[in-house]
C-alpha cells in the first residue's frame, strides 16, 4: 500500500512500499499484497493458457493478515501464440499500459464476482496484471517502482495507477517473462538499490528520500 500525505517535493511523504514478489520458474508465482482490500477469496482461471490462474486471498482480522493477489502461470504457457493473438488492451478505462513500449498488450479481463475487473496482459516478451484498488490516496501520483531478482537484475515494474474522479485507480505489475522462467529458483521484490530509478509520472526520479522498505 502507498499513503502519501503531502504532494513530492513539497512536504516530507510518509510512503509504505507495497509489498510485491515474484517465484521464479515452473509456475511463476507473482503476489501483490492488497491490504483491506480483499473480503473473499477466489480462484478463476485465465481463459487459454491452461494451468493458469488469478486468486485472491482475502485478509484475516484475526491474525491482521492483509489480503492479496496471486498471479500463477506454468512456464510453457507464456509462450502461449494463441493467446498473444487477442486483441490488444490499455488500461481498462483507456489510458496506456505504463512502461510498455507500444502502450498495449494483449490481454483478457477476468469477471470476479463482488470485485472490479482484474487484468491480465501476455506480450511478446512482457506480462502484466492491472489490479484496480478502492482505495484513494492524496495526492494520487502514477508512481513506478522497479523490482529485481537477489543478484540486482531488474525483471520488472510496480505502478501506481492514479484514479480518476475516485475511480479506475489501481495497481499495474510487468515483469520480462522471458528472464522469469530461465532465472533459477529464487524471488524478486523491491531492493532499496530499485528506489534510485522510479519514475513520477513518468519522469526519473530517486525515490530513496521517500520510500523506506518494510
Amino acid at each position: 500500500m502507498i499513503i502519501l500525505s503531502g504532494a513530492l517535493g513539497c512536504t516530507k511523504p510518509k510512503i509504505k512500499l507495497p509489498d510485491i514478489h515474484m517465484k521464479f520458474g515452473d509456475p511463476v508465482e507473482l503476489t501483490l499484497e492488497l491490504k483491506g482490500e480483499i473480503f473473499a477469496g477466489i480462484q478463476i482461471p485465465i481463459p487459454d493458457l491452461d494451468g493458469a490462474y488469478i486468486e485472491l486471498v482475502p485478509n484475516n482480522p484475526v491474525t491482521g493478515m492483509p489480503g492479496k493477489l496471486i498471479l500463477s502461470v506454468p512456464a510453457e504457457q507464456f509462450d502461449n501464440e494463441y493467446f498473444r493473438l487477442k486483441d490488444p488492451l490499455t488500461l481498462p478505462d483507456g489510458r496506456p499500459l505504463p512502461n510498455i513500449v507500444d502502450d498495449k498488450l494483449p490481454a483478457v479481463a477476468l469477471q470476479i464476482p463482488e470485485w472490479h475487473n482484474v487484468v491480465f496482459y501476455l506480450g511478446l516478451e512482457v506480462a502484466a496484471v492491472f489490479v484496480p484498488s478502492t482505495i484513494t490516496f492524496d495526492p494520487d501520483l502514477q508512481i513506478t517502482i522497479p523490482f529485481s531478482d537477489s543478484s540486482g537484475r531488474e525483471v520488472g515494474f510496480l505502478t501506481r495507477i492514479p484514479a480518476i474522479d475516485g475511480e479506475n485507480g489501481g495497481f499495474f505489475a510487468s515483469f520480462n517473462w522471458e528472464l522469469a522462467i530461465s532465472n533459477p529458483e529464487g524471488i524478486a521484490t523491491i531492493h532499496g538499490d530499485d528506489l534510485r530509478y522510479g519514475l513520477l509520472n513518468g519522469k526519473p526520479i530517486d525515490l530513496r528520500k521517500f520510500f523506506k522498505l518494510p
